[in-house]
């Protein structure tokens, strides 16, 4: 049963913004339900031909995907004009809600008709039928949406009719499901040549479980739903969902702790979660220890039976993904005509991305804005990633305003946002030495001027995937130039188990090795004295042994003849390593022998620094060292390794090797040789028999791609294909 609680007649255009809110009397399930319609570019030739879209943000999330173009949402839950054609379109949120005060709030692009809201309280104890199409409410114009959020749904069944000339279609979180019967129109599951009036029904093969789930209905005609009807399964609601994401960027540790108190220090640790483990968010802002180069909020969450706290830093909060704001400050810089590769470099260096990073000088949010300049830009909460994004861009054009000659212009301005638009003239030579803080400006610049050319990766993410793997070989084949004095050493990408705090300060050993290592453990070749170097998770030097003692020149047969581009056969380490247990290291090593323009054949080692055994795992391994997992009983590990045939053809091949006994399987069942590209992403160690992987399959220029998600099973030796689906790879961004 639904029970409303609020009705409310708008029957106006809705501005960017605005906000609408209202109160529920006690915690449940609400549907909140949206009526509104939004017209296309042609029926907008008086605002020169730009169509009206709507979106909706419900408490702190926006049910929207932006991509950084102008405001044309298509995405469910959300208005897009040239869709519509100033058609009615209809909205059903089914979502958690605590007792208390809440908030919609519209971003609006154009003249956008908001028409009604209406809030029922379901009525329904856990495992009780729901059917919405029953309600009052429910009609069908052409265009309706259904949201579920923070809930486990089961038992989800839809009933429509379709006269002969009527049609609908469903899409369930994207995915349209097609009648099988008619080829021609597939996208039509109820399709009124075939059902003549009868009535179909569709049944969700399974449950839809996680944060945000779908249903979009699209119909021509006049078909019927006679109802939509569903279960909640689960009996403990979770108004906010959090994942463990420990980026390689910020995070020297694969574990996250939950510590009974907000501090590192003195108190216990209640559980360790792996990245992507899911946490329910009891209190967003809990100010406790503050970390050095992190933060000082910290969130309360519930871990299975546990309650305790996790620094913000190592969790990622829905609607606050990484990807989310990234495409925010690019839509935000598209507002402001700002160029959003600076203003990513910037909040790259300045936070990661980070909504509650903090600095020793108290600045705050995505772009560390100082107390001052929030005032300036009238933002009032700093740790709000919409206000902070929103004043942070501003804030650089103001800047670029005011620093806008010819020259080193884009250094000037950098070093304005960074010490203040005073600190700097608009012309003439620059200073570093007459800035408060000279040091800190000099590398912030330096920075994110380098992190410019890196995070224009965001920019090309919308090339086409021939371009992507070219760059990638480029790249690849730049780690093994003979005139580095070490290897490039990136962040470890295996479940490092060593015991260490997750975000404690570098101790003064770390000045010692080379610029290019920011995180351990590592493993790099000192070329001045031929002697590989190894550095535990607590960043000490633990030993050395002479390059010879590797015999690479026996293990890959290599000519004695062989020399490189300086003269000598060179030997590189791959910057993938692993420590475990401690004091026992795994890395990887080539020569110049073994390696061609964009691949090279690898050997594996594993090293026992406490009895001096090294030992070789494989020498067969080919093309580039991508990740490594330990499985949960840390007796297998698995690695990727990505091959290049050309500028068009990139494979993952999956090795899985017994730590006991180097006992080596090699998994390539899952290949589909008509496509040219075999790409794996999201490995997750199901147990310690399985691997579970998704492999998108492509091939240029073919615009359609193939993604499966794949569990292998080890003592079985095969893999078996578990979903799969046909999708249009997105070049446009």
């Amino acid at each position: 049963m639904l029970q409303k609680i609020l009705s409310e007649n708008f029957e106006k255009i809705i501005k960017d913004q605005e906000k609408y809110n209202f109160n529920v009397d006690t915690d449940g399930v609400y549907l909140i339900f949206f009526s509104a319609r939004c017209k296309n570019w042609l029926q907008n030739f008086k605002r020169l031909f730009n169509d009206d879209d709507l979106a909706l943000k419900i408490d702190d999330y926006l049910f929207a995907e932006i991509k950084g173009k102008k405001r044309e949402f298509s995405s469910a839950g959300s208005w897009n004009g040239n869709e519509l054609k100033n058609k009615i379109k209809e909205v059903f949120v089914v979502l958690p809600l605590k007792k208390g005060a809440h908030a919609i709030e519209f971003w609006a692009d154009g003249q956008p008709f908001l028409e009604k809201i209406e809030i029922y309280k379901t009525e329904v104890s856990v495992g009780e039928e729901i059917n919405l199409a029953k309600s009052d409410f429910a009609r069908f114009g052409g265009f309706k949406d259904v949201i579920f959020k923070n809930l486990t749904i089961g038992d989800l069944t839809i009933k429509a009719r379709a006269e002969k000339n009527g049609r609908l279609e469903l899409k369930v979180d994207g995915k349209t499901q097609l009648n099988s019967k008619y080829k021609k129109y597939a996208k039509w599951f109820w399709y009124g040549q075939e059902l003549q009036g009868a009535l179909k029904e569709y049944k969700a093969p399974y449950c839809l479980t996680g944060n945000f789930h779908s249903l979009e209905f699209r119909g021509q005609g006049q078909p019927k739903i006679e109802s939509i009807s569903f279960v909640i399964q689960d009996k403990s609601l979770k108004f906010k969902i959090g994942k463990v994401r420990l980026y390689e960027d910020i995070i020297i540790s694969d574990l996250a702790n939950l510590r009974s108190t907000p501090h590192l220090k003195s108190n216990q640790i209640l559980a360790q979660l792996k990245n992507g483990d899911e946490v329910e968010i009891l209190d967003e802002r809990v100010v406790g220890e503050y970390i050095k180069d992190r933060s000082e909020i910290w969130h309360e969450v519930a871990y299975q039976d546990k309650k305790g706290f996790i620094l913000s830093s190592l969790v990622e909060i829905e609607g606050q993904e990484r990807e989310k704001i990234i495409d925010l400050i690019k839509e935000k810089c598209w507002q402001y005509n700002v160029d959003a590769n600076i203003m990513l470099a910037i909040a790259g260096w300045e936070s990661h991305y980070k909504p509650y990073a903090s600095s020793k000088r108290e600045c705050q949010g995505i772009f560390q804005l100082s107390d001052l300049t929030a005032i300036q830009m009238k933002v009032t909460d700093r740790y709000n990633l919409y206000q902070n994004i929103d004043g942070g861009v501003e804030y650089y054009k103001a800047i670029e305003e005011k620093f806008n000659r010819r020259g080193n212009v884009l250094e000037r301005r950098l070093i304005a946002w960074h010490s203040g638009p005073s600190s700097i003239s608009v012309d003439g030579s620059i200073d570093y030495s007459g800035l408060r803080h000279p040091d800190e400006a000099r590398s912030f610049v330096k920075n994110v001027l380098k992190n410019i050319e890196k995070k224009d990766w965001f920019h090309i993410i919308s090339l086409p995937l021939s371009v992507l793997i070219v760059i990638s070989g480029l790249l690849t084949a730049y780690s093994f130039q003979s005139n580095q004095k070490y290897a490039d050493v990136s962040y470890s990408l295996g479940q490092i188990v060593s015991p260490m705090l997750e975000l404690e300060n570098k101790n003064a050993n770390a000045s010692l090795y080379p610029e290019e290592i920011t995180s351990f453990p590592a493993v790099f070749l000192d070329e001045e004295k031929d002697e590989v170097v190894f550095i535990n998770s607590e960043e000490a030097e633990v030993g050395r042994i002479d390059v010879d003692l590797l015999n690479m020149d026996s293990i890959f047969e290599t000519p004695l003849d062989f020399v490189g581009a300086s003269g000598k056969n060179l030997t590189f380490i791959e910057p993938r390593y692993l420590e475990y247990p401690r004091n026992v290291f795994y890395f990887f090593v080539a020569t110049s022998a073994t390696c061609g323009a964009n691949n090279c054949t690898f050997a594996f080692f594993r090293f026992n620094l406490d009895n001096k055994k090294l030992e070789l795992v494989s020498k067969t391994l080919f093309g580039a060292i991508r990740k490594l997992y330990l499985s949960l009983d840390s007796q297998k590990v698995a690695l990727f390794a990505t091959s290049h045939g050309s500028a068009t053809a990139e494979n993952d091949h999956i090795h899985i090797f017994d730590l006991s006994n180097f006992k080596e399987w090699e998994i390539e069942d899952y290949f589909d040789w008509k496509f040219s590209a075999h790409y794996i992403d999201n490995f997750l160690w199901k147990n310690d028999n399985e691997i579970q992987f998704e492999v998108q399959y492509s091939k240029i220029p073919e615009p359609r791609a193939k993604r499966t998600i794949w569990l292998y099973n080890i003592d079985e030796g095969k893999s078996r294909e578990v979903r799969s689906e046909i999708f249009d790879l997105n070049l446009s961004g």
